[in-house]
């Protein structure tokens, strides 16, 4: 496939960079299946370093969707991406829970349940689940597993889910099956999208690759997504790193059509982040994060594939610092402005990325709903400009009590729900942390469990217990409403 780059001389720079790495490097492949498989389609392996062209990978990377359709269990959550709307995706990756305090503590699955209910009451997101957080009493070798079935229990959402490898990946395929029955036919309906990261630089492993074939095999989503730290893992110049990270997610897009032809995957972020020259350590709030957004969205329409990214991670500590609040804006207002088809990270990560927090979620939210009321922009229709009312207020008059105002003072301006606004406020960083609160205890209080078919639960339950996982105590005895 020829990329349309629209004349962008950067972008046409960053391809031809981006052809000359995969030229002049192989990636190492640590997966005999698809190293077998590489072979089969004419690629050049010397034991387990692949040596592919730039025609074979962008041959491949044309056969690609430019969008595709995920399904939820209720209809009302049925997500399209690829069509240029912003799709919210959750907290993800975690270890920790960020206390108001500053203290971490380990997750747990009461915690990550909470976190589903939260998100499945914020109408900005129609996708729920992940690792929302890394629920510390659960086995790892079924993390995900056990992660689906609360999300499946707690929300009827379209389902996110990370690289399990292929025992797991299988698993929660027949979960899947069992959840929809026949109308769920996998290959027909995409109902879960995954993430995985290239083991940057310039190496896929078993694990994230056993899981894009499990998926795409069975028709569900994949977003690829590259390792890259510029400095750390890619070059510390940015053309460099994004140019690597180009190359590594453009080849995986390649690997999944080879596994099956018309597989659903997204173009990944070309630089996930920048390491800190201080510590050495992770930087995600600067706004390194946000030109890899950028050039990513840009890169993924010039190849006609839609876009996974990076939503409102933050290296603060704090929950409510300002440092929070500028790196979360900046990297969730990028975003809506590049078009960027599904937003993982979208609420609720901090540490750079080592915990989530409830509180940040909340306020989260309220930077997504400025960037929609943004986006959405001005209308354009006879009612909007609003002459007639104009012309009867006449010079020096007053709108404020106009019919016109009173029809659209609900849905026309921002009304914020957690900042201030007018007359001052006595210890505004306590008014303001009691809003948070109040709003948090409202949305998890306000819950109502989606209905879920007793024998379908019971059908879950049955499967997970003869494979031998064991629910944690946050599950075990759960009951449908239905049941």
């Amino acid at each position: 496939m020829v990329p349309n780059f629209n004349g962008s001389a950067d972008l046409e720079k960053i391809h031809q960079s981006s052809m000359q790495i995969i030229s002049e490097n192989g990636f190492h492949i640590n997966c005999d299946e698809t190293v077998a498989l590489l072979k089969k389609n004419g690629v050049k392996v010397d034991g387990k370093t692949a040596f592919f062209t730039p025609d074979q990978v962008m041959e491949q990377v044309g056969k690609a969707p430019s969008g595709f359709s995920v399904h939820a269990r209720n209809p009302k959550w049925d997500m399209h991406i690829g069509a240029g709307d912003v799709n919210c995706a959750p907290a993800f990756g975690s270890a920790f829970i960020k206390e108001t305090d500053g203290r971490l503590r380990p997750g747990t699955m009461a915690d990550y349940i909470k976190m589903v209910k939260l998100f499945h009451q914020c109408g900005s997101f129609k996708i729920n689940g992940g690792i929302l957080v890394q629920p510390d009493e659960v086995d790892t070798r079924y993390a995900m597993t056990m992660e689906l079935l609360a999300t499946a229990i707690h929300s009827d959402k379209c389902f996110l889910s990370g690289a399990g490898g292929l025992e797991e990946s299988r698993t929660q395929m027949e979960m899947l099956k069992i959840l929809f029955g026949d109308q769920g036919r996998l290959e027909d309906k995409a109902r879960i999208v995954a993430v995985m990261n290239v083991n940057s630089p310039l190496q896929f492993d078993k694990t994230q690759l056993d899981t894009l074939r499990v998926f795409v095999e069975n028709g569900q989503a994949v977003g690829i997504n590259c390792g890259i730290a510029a400095g750390n893992s890619g070059p510390i110049t940015l053309a460099g790193s994004i140019a690597l990270g180009n190359a590594e997610v453009l080849t995986g897009v390649a690997i999944s059509q080879m596994m099956k032809e018309g597989a659903k995957v997204l173009y990944g972020l070309p630089i996930a982040q920048a390491t800190d020259m201080k510590t050495g350590g992770t930087a995600i709030g600067g706004p390194e994060t946000s030109i890899g957004t950028r050039y990513g969205a840009r890169l993924a329409r010039a190849y006609g594939l839609p876009t996974r990214s990076c939503g409102s991670p933050t290296d603060a500590k704090s929950v409510f610092g300002a440092q929070n609040g500028y790196e979360s804006a900046l990297l969730l207002f990028n975003n809506y402005e590049a078009g960027a088809d599904l937003v993982v990270h979208a609420a609720g990560v901090m540490d750079s990325y080592m915990s989530t927090s409830f509180e940040k979620c909340i306020i989260d939210f309220e930077i997504i709903r400025m960037c929609e009321r943004f986006m959405k922009g001005v209308g354009l229709e006879n009612e909007d400009f609003a002459l007639d009312t104009i012309k009867e207020v006449g010079a020096g008059g007053l709108y404020l009590t106009s019919p016109h105002t009173f029809k659209h003072c609900r849905e026309e301006l921002f009304s914020p729900d957690l900042g201030f606004r007018g007359a001052d406020v006595s210890s505004p960083d306590k008014v303001f942390e009691k809003r948070v609160e109040d709003k948090l205890d409202h949305m998890l209080n306000s819950y109502e469990q989606p209905d879920i078919p007793g024998e379908i639960l019971r059908d879950l339950l049955a499967f997970l217990s003869g494979k031998g996982y064991e629910c944690p105590p946050a599950l075990a005895g759960i009951e449908s409403p239905a049941a």
